[in-house]
């Protein structure tokens, strides 16, 4: 489906900044970033290292929840961590294999190719070999396999939104004439550390509605996860994915 199309990219790269630069974002930007302070896994390297993948991905990132399909099974850390394996040129495909990113080596870099790294994985995932493959490896991001087609809703839900990007140059975020409305987020898992699932989940559930403005709800999964729903604004339930921190893809 993708054909060379750097105009479009360069498009999208220069949206992506300002997306970030812009003051409704800014600070959900920054919130996201220091998510990945503290974490020695290759995804959260990468983007404490290179401050464009990090642009890139928190755009990605509010995408995809707009786009909807994300949920405990496939989710925003799957997506990111495939973000960064397709950046490296590890994820096999049909096509020529492009490499956009070097692995961290702790020192600061750039992204010059960020809104083409961007398009060719958006391609990609709305493609029908990505819903058809068998499996899901995360192993260069120090993750496990999902098998099963877990990833197959998004992919279907990514599609349109992808074809009205290459035909209109359109991006599909909500407008700011809709922020207003009231929308249910979908429902995604969420790790916290043991004492706090078995002791806190109350003060948790409270401390994520004050600092978003939704009304949140928690339910227990196991010793250490949880799932997290809510009904909020668009900009209220975009502060709330950035506190809402998924469990690491599967071993």
């Amino acid at each position: 489906m993708m054909h060379n199309n750097e105009p479009l990219a360069d498009e999208l790269s220069e949206f992506v900044h300002h997306y970030c630069e812009n003051s409704s974002n800014k600070e959900r930007y920054e919130n996201f970033v220091k998510r990945f302070n503290g974490e020695e896994t290759i995804l959260a390297r990468s983007i404490r290292e290179n401050t464009e993948l990090a642009r890139a991905s928190f755009y990605l990132m509010d995408w995809a929840n707009h786009v909807g399909g994300l949920n405990e099974r496939f989710g925003e850390e799957h997506l990111l961590s495939l973000f960064v394996i397709f950046g490296l040129g590890e994820v096999r495909t049909r096509k020529m294999r492009r490499r956009f990113l070097q692995k961290p080596a702790g020192d600061l870099r750039g992204h010059p190719s960020k809104g083409v790294h961007l398009l060719y994985f958006i391609d990609y995932i709305s493609s029908n070999e990505f819903r058809m493959r068998p499996t899901l490896s995360f192993s260069e991001v120090g993750g496990g396999v999902l098998m099963r087609g877990e990833w197959r809703t998004f992919s279907e839900m990514a599609l349109k939104s992808y074809l009205s990007l290459v035909i209109s140059h359109r991006l599909d975020l909500p407008s700011e004439g809709s922020s207003d409305a009231l929308r249910e987020w979908e429902p995604r898992a969420m790790q916290l550390p043991g004492t706090v699932v078995e002791e806190s989940l109350g003060d948790v559930r409270d401390a994520l509605a004050k600092v978003s403005g939704c009304q949140v709800k928690l339910r227990r999964i196991n010793d250490e996860v949880v799932i997290v729903s809510a009904i909020g604004k668009i900009d209220q339930l975009r502060v709330l994915s950035t506190f809402v921190y998924p469990p690491a893809p599967r071993r």
